[in-house]
């Protein structure tokens, strides 16, 4: 069972399971998931983050300040942090 805390500042606020869900397909979802991952961003103003609805893409060019291995690592400890789990047997389109 997963449980929601709200933290603002210093207190938590009392842990309540999460009962409901955004419906797939709709309107609010993309946007939810855009504010929630609103704090991911690239380390090298060379490489780029692409977020949309449920998805992210992470482009590195060839000659760059921060290597891909190096951002990627960054993205997985932020996944972590944020309760969230990559997919990573996706399939490309």
């Amino acid at each position: 069972m997963f449980v929601y805390v709200c933290k603002i500042d210093e207190p938590y606020s009392i842990p309540l399971p999460i009962n409901q869900d955004i419906v797939q397909g709709s309107g609010l979802g993309p946007f939810l998931y855009l504010v929630m991952e609103s704090d991911l961003n690239a380390l090298s103003v060379y490489n780029l983050i692409f977020k949309y609805a449920y998805d992210t893409n992470l482009l590195v060019p060839e000659n760059t300040d921060v290597s891909l291995s190096v951002e990627y690592d960054r993205c997985m400890q932020w996944a972590d942090l944020n309760h969230l789990v990559i997919n990573h047997s996706k399939p490309e389109r």
